[in-house]
């Protein structure tokens, strides 16, 4: 593999700084409060301990920061405005990093993590050269460029806030004539645009739905987000959501799934079968990513019953997949993802797994030819067919819905919750 850095951020000395790319931008901020975060998630702990190699006191320590600034990407956003160039996480150090492409700025950002309860050891800043929306435009103008140059499914084209830069992941089959007109049509690009050649192999990524019929991964009432539903096909709940404005009740899971018409079901613990719903609607490609929702019928026995709760179950990691590590893991507000930081999914296939996201506002292509953008990738979350729509969240906060990927415990990718929210005119339901 060999990775070609085209357009260099500027040296700058002094107080250090880095940058996300949030998918939407958007005008209601739902969030978790800072002060509403329980203790960290065992498995989550546990994981990050692992990958990160720190004790679990300070895995405990960085996710419990993370935590207590849920939807700092959005809120830095608005503050920040046409300034705005991310934020993400640096594992290596345990701090958020907030790249800035005007000193003027130093003083908003302070005040908004002052805001969030985090003082300056838990944050830092750097100058970069572009913004988001630079950035974006950038990537915008090497997709055109791409699908015409390239072979389908031969390019992905994402955005790395640690690195303010684009970056084109191409594969190495595609030919030498192909990889030298991508590399120049980057190097013209006014931002930083990093061009890495991958082993075909890496391009190999599927939707996760299916339609095998083993015993169904259930919950008991109410109803969960993470478990199994099942009817046209077999995929997992997302999140519980909320109409704007009428406040009726669905579901969040991956488009792929409800492209198949029909009703929704799911079960529990004891085996009794409920029918949720049908779907009201979904996208799928066709520039959007992966995500949709299922009406819940008003007088269905989860919610008439139960009520309309927010939270997700965390079921054990994959090598012990039938394992409930937490019941009921309450939801109480949804936020933007940013890179580098530490999220966990659910699903009915794999259980419950955890890994950090890498890219925003990603660009792939699925085995079946679909185009899906404006995705998450997310590194080290295990998956398997079958997960497809479960609920990705930090702690107590809704971030996206399971999309697809290479599988396994690789990269693989989700779809921002606030894409479904500004689509459908929902909102996550909190608990």
């Amino acid at each position: 593999m060999s990775t070609v850095d085209l357009v260099l951020s500027r040296p700058r000395l002094g107080r250090s700084r880095g940058l996300l790319a949030a998918t939407f931008v958007m005008a209601l901020l739902r969030v978790a409060p800072a002060d509403a975060a329980e203790s960290q998630d065992p498995l989550a702990v546990d994981e990050y301990a692992r990958r990160y190699e720190v004790t679990p006191s300070e895995a405990d320590a960085r996710l419990e920061l993370q935590a207590k600034a849920a939807g700092i990407a959005n809120a830095l956003s608005n503050r920040l405005g046409t300034d705005f160039a991310g934020v993400w996480f640096d594992n290596a150090k345990g701090q958020f990093v907030v790249p800035l492409v005007s000193d003027k700025d130093d003083a908003a950002v302070a005040k908004q993590f002052a805001e969030y309860g985090v003082d300056e050891s838990g944050y830092r800043t750097t100058l970069v050269d572009s913004t988001i929306a630079e950035l974006q435009a950038s990537q915008r103008r090497l997709i055109e460029a791409g699908e015409k140059q390239l072979p389908e499914g031969g390019v992905r084209i994402g955005i790395d806030p640690s690195t303010n830069s684009v970056v084109v992941e191409i594969s190495s089959d595609v030919g030498a004539e192909n990889l030298a007109a991508a590399r120049a049509r980057a190097a013209a690009e006014p931002t930083r645009v990093k061009v890495v050649e991958k082993d075909p192999q890496a391009f190999v990524e599927d939707a996760q739905a299916c339609t095998w019929n083993s015993e169904r991964r259930a919950c008991d009432p109410p109803f969960h987000g993470g478990v199994e539903i099942y009817g046209p096909t077999t995929c997992t709940s997302g999140f519980a959501a909320t109409g704007n404005a009428f406040g009726n009740s669905f579901v969040m899971t991956a488009g792929h799934c409800l492209s198949h018409p029909g009703a929704w079901w799911a079960q529990t613990s004891n085996g009794y079968q409920n029918e949720l719903g049908t779907q009201e609607g979904y996208f799928y490609g066709g520039g959007n990513g992966d995500g949709g929702v299922i009406r819940v019928q008003n007088s269905n026995w989860w919610v008439k019953e139960w009520g309309w709760r927010g939270h997700v179950v965390i079921w054990g990691p994959p090598s012990n997949p039938a394992a409930v590590q937490n019941a009921s893991n309450p939801i109480y507000g949804s936020a933007s993802s940013y890179v580098g930081e530490y999220v966990c999914h659910s699903g009915r296939s794999s259980g419950s797994s955890c890994g950090t996201v890498t890219q925003l506002n990603f660009k792939t292509t699925y085995g079946d030819g679909t185009r899906v953008e404006h995705m998450t990738r997310v590194n080290g979350a295990c998956a398997e067919p079958g997960d497809s729509g479960g609920s990705v969240y930090a702690g107590n906060t809704a971030l996206g819905v399971w999309s697809g990927g290479q599988g396994a415990c690789a990269e693989n990718n989700y779809t921002e919750v606030h894409e479904i929210e500004s689509i459908y005119g929902v909102h996550v339901t909190t608990w």
